[in-house]
């Protein structure tokens, strides 16, 4: 888990078994079994299709 950066005290955490790729960053908090593909950096305001 940290902290987003300049939040604070606003916490983002990862669910158990995630896989984060190779530059990857998030904004967000993910839950359990998750992937996020290298290079890709996902926050609230990420549109997904």
């Amino acid at each position: 888990m940290g902290t987003l950066s300049g939040g604070n005290d606003l916490v983002i955490s990862v669910g158990k078994d995630c896989l984060l790729g190779a530059n990857s960053g998030l904004g967000i908090s993910l839950g359990d079994r998750c992937i996020i593909e290298s290079g890709l950096y996902l926050t609230s305001a990420s549109k997904l299709k």
